[in-house]
Parts: structure tokens; sequence; C-alpha cells
């Protein structure tokens, strides 16, 4: 469910973007970091066996 959202977010964000700079290129540029950080923090979590919870406290 919480992936449905991220990406429905982030083709939101990049139709904004298309809009704004009408070359795909120049669209995906500024999502390329947003991508990174969502995938490389709970990427981290995992390898270092933390919850990726909320709720939880470190």
């Amino acid at each position: 469910m919480q992936d449905a959202r991220i990406g429905a977010g982030l083709a939101i964000i990049f139709i904004g973007l298309l809009l704004v700079y009408r070359r795909v290129k120049h669209a995906l540029y500024p999502l390329i970091p947003i991508i990174l950080v969502l995938g490389f923090s709970p990427g981290t979590l995992k390898l270092l066996n933390m919850s990726y919870n909320p709720l939880t406290k470190p």
C-alpha cells in the first residue's frame, strides 16, 4: 500500500515537472535524488537489522 502511494506521488511530481520543463530528461533530473533517498533509507535500515516503523524507538 505504501509503495503504491510513493509511486503515485512520484508520478504526480513527474507530471508537474514535465508540464513545467516540457522535456522528459529535464523532468527526470530532480527525481533522481528523491528516488535515491527513498531507496537508500529503508535499505540501510534493513542492512543494520533495524525496524522500519515510525512507532518504534531505536
